[in-house]
This record gives structure tokens, sequence and C-alpha cells, in this order.
């Protein structure tokens, strides 16, 4: 509370006081008036309590933020910008603030905890960013809410708190759906579908990577229900392409860093042994869908021994030939060698091949018209403009580019018919 506008409150009031009806006026009008003025909004602080439903938030400061929100269909991602003088081995903590409710806004289970659901990310650069699925928000109206920011310190002795703030930014929210359910297992879902569709990268799954995906899904301390939901999503196939499912994981699971979840993938990759060439390419497309510059791309395959082994070279000599028929006297001539240079010319690689169109419908070449037609339509399915409504503008190009891929092929297809 500000001290200055009280007491100049309770002075004049007092003068007033002392002019109307002497010096016990005087007193009565002061204390009045200063209680007036304390009520008022002039002696209220712009900061905010420093104890909060019941929660002592500690030293409060006002550092410089900048939020960006990038709303998806299930949820929100909050992305903060902090200046570079902050540490960069701190951790931060953000919490949502209902005003209206004077309370925290509370999670669903595992995310709720005493003062409301909390989400927690390492900042990097002076960025951090944290994901709050709609549904695991407890919430009963739409509108602005306030984030609230902690920051610590990881030690030996736990987290060392270092100071909190009410970011001036406002979090706005929709109305929330009505009977919607949420649970850890869908949330997950997204991660499982990329490690399951890495482990049948070379057909069905062996033992070996299944096993290495429930290893890592064990990192997530699911329990006993929550690991048998798990279990079968694994079994089930993957009904999104790749490339979403890692956009979407990128987007859902911001705590992790893009290095740490292709480590992830490289170890599914690696479990029966070395990398094969289709596991190879499944890497190198995460890494294209995720905007992973090339260069990255080469340091993280070569330091995590990635690489598909190239193809054995014969060794053996080239079998004899006889001596070339000559059919004038010009043929036995012995040809002058190409002049040597000291220059090399560099060769361009040879570009890529592009796709048959049986291989972007992935059709057998003898397939019959039935099922091209039923392979046309299960992909567009998939790429449907309606489907991807909801994503963001690089899912929609991409789902836009497919489309085109897929209607060429038909096209040609019906042709050669």
């Amino acid at each position: 509370m500000r001290v200055l506008p009280v007491v100049f409150g309770g002075a004049a009031s007092a003068a007033l006081g002392a002019s109307v009806a002497g010096r016990e006026g005087a007193i009565v009008a002061g204390v009045l008036g200063a209680l007036a003025v304390a009520r008022s909004k002039l002696a209220q602080s712009n900061r905010p309590d420093p104890r909060v439903a019941g929660v002592d938030l500690g030293e409060l400061r006002d550092i410089p933020v900048t939020l960006r929100c990038e709303y998806h269909e299930n949820g929100v991602r909050l992305n903060f910008e902090f200046p570079r003088s902050l540490r960069q081995d701190a951790l931060l903590e953000v919490r949502l603030w209902d005003r209206r409710r004077s309370r925290w806004v509370p999670g669903r289970t595992p995310w709720d905890a005493e003062g409301g659901i909390r989400r927690k990310a390492k900042v990097l650069l002076g960025m951090a960013a944290v994901y709050f699925p709609f549904d695991a928000l407890v919430y009963d109206r739409a509108g602005a809410f306030d984030v609230y920011l902690g920051f610590f310190l990881e030690g030996p002795l736990g987290e060392e708190r270092l100071f909190d703030q009410r970011n001036p930014c406002e979090l706005m929210l929709g109305l929330p759906g009505k009977g919607a359910s949420w649970s850890y297992g869908q949330h997950l879902r997204p991660l499982v579908d990329l490690l399951m569709a890495m482990a049948r990268s070379d057909g069905a799954p062996s033992p070996e990577k299944t096993g290495a995906v429930v290893r890592l899904l064990q990192r997530f301390e699911p329990s006993t229900e929550l690991f048998s939901e798990l279990r079968a999503f694994m079994r089930a196939e993957a009904p999104r392409p790749f490339e979403l499912t890692a956009r979407q994981v990128r987007f859902a699971f911001p705590e992790f860093t893009l290095a740490q979840i292709f480590e992830w993938l490289v170890e599914v990759a690696k479990a029966e042994g070395l990398v094969s060439a289709r596991s190879q390419e499944l890497l190198e497309l995460f890494a294209t869908s995720c905007n992973v510059p090339r260069l990255e791309l080469d340091d993280w395959l070569t330091s995590l021994d990635a690489r598909a082994p190239a193809p054995k070279r014969s060794t053996e000599p080239p079998p004899a030939q006889g001596p070339r028929p000559s059919t004038d006297r010009w043929s036995s001539r012995p040809r002058a060698a190409p002049p040597r240079s000291s220059t090399t010319i560099p060769v361009a690689p040879p570009a890529p091949r592009p796709k048959t169109p049986w291989e972007v419908l992935e059709v057998p070449e003898n397939a019959t018209e039935e099922e091209v037609h039923s392979a046309y339509r299960k992909k567009v399915a998939q790429y449907h403009p309606d489907r991807v409504a909801h994503l963001p503008s690089e899912f929609q190009e991409l789902a836009h580019q497919k489309l085109l891929e897929l209607n060429a092929a038909r096209e040609r297809l019906k042709k050669l018919a």
C-alpha cells in the first residue's frame, strides 16, 4: 500500500475537521479521511500481493518478458523470451490465476498440485516453452487468465527459489468443453505413435524394438492402468502420417529438446544393432519436419552413430574380356589417354529419382483398378483439408503438397490404363 496518499488524505481531512468542529473534529476527520484514502485505488500498489490464495510467492520482481501463444486443437503452447541476463540454468514454473474466481486454475491428474496446475521448463538462451492441454485445465469460464512465473535453480539439495513475478501478459482461453475427458495416456499418444513408427520402419516391430519403446515410456513413470493403456496404443496402427506426428510431438512436448527426441528415435532404431536404411530415412524425415538444419542433422547422425552402413562393393576383379572384334583397320589402333588436369571439376550429385505412381500410392505395379482406387481414397482421407484445417499453416501446406502428388499419380495411372 502507498503511504503518501494516505498521509495527505488524513492531513486534508484533519484540517477540514478543525475548521468545522475544532480539535476533536480534526482527530476524527483525520482518521476517517486516512481510512477512506487507504481503501481507494490511490493507495493500492501495482504489485500483486506476495501471498495469493495462501501460497507465498516469495520475492517479486518485474523483468521484461515476451509471451507468444500458439493455439492448437488440443491445447495452447506458451513461448517465453527473457533477457539474456537471466541465468541460463534457471528452471521456469508457470501457473495460471483466475482473477474472477480468485483462485489458481487447477488441473487434472497428474499435473494437479497444491496451488493449481503447474508446468516447468528449462530456460535456454533466454527462451522457454510450456504446453497446456485444454482438457487438462479445470475452469468454467472463457476470458483472460493471469500467468504467474516462478524461477528456481536445481541443486544437489533440491530446488532453490530465485524470485517470482506475475507476467503482464494474459492468457486467453475459450469456453471449456462440456463433458470433456482427458487422460495422460491421450497426451502421450503422439509420442507413442512416433516411436512405434520407427519400430515398424522395417516391417513388423521386433521384440527388441518394442522393448526399447517400453523402456522409453517408463521414464514418464506411468501407473499400472496407464501402462496398459499405452500398450494398447502400441499395438494399434498409427493413423496419421509420420511428418504430422513428428510436428505434433514437437508442439505438445516443448519440455524435451528436438535433440533428445531424436536420440530416443535412434535408440529404437538401433535396438537390433545397426541402423537400417529405412530407419535413417525416417530420422532424416523427422529432422526435416521439425526444420532442423542439415548441418545440425549431420552432427546428430555422426555423434549418435546413426548412419546406415554403406552397401559393400565387390572386391573381385572384373572378368577378363577377349580381344575386341575389329571391323576395320582403325579399330585396332590404341587410343590416346585423356589429358591430365591439375584441377578437379566438382561433379554435382545425381538428382533423386522421382517416385513412380505406384510408389506414391503404395501399391504393386500389377494392382487392379479397385486396389488403386481404394489406396487413393485412403491416402486422400489422411491429407484432406478438413482433417488439417485446425492445424498450423505448415501442416496444411504439407497436406496440400501430398494431395497434389496423389492426384498427379492417380491421373497418370488412369492414362496408362
